[in-house]
């Protein structure tokens, strides 16, 4: 049984290690979104001045 709870627990660890690097993965994505959209954003601003 002592067994079985190990290996579950090192299962868990294992899930939620990949679950934090997922998530790390997706904070990163979504920074350079931000960082895309705010650029288009200046860039936006430039056209309407511009015009």
């Amino acid at each position: 049984m002592s067994q079985e709870i190990e290996e579950l627990e090192k299962s868990l660890k294992d899930a939620l290690d990949e679950i934090e690097s997922k998530l790390d993965e997706l904070e990163r994505t979504v920074e350079e979104i931000e960082r895309k959209i705010e650029e288009s954003s200046g860039q936006l601003k430039g056209l309407r001045t511009d015009i």
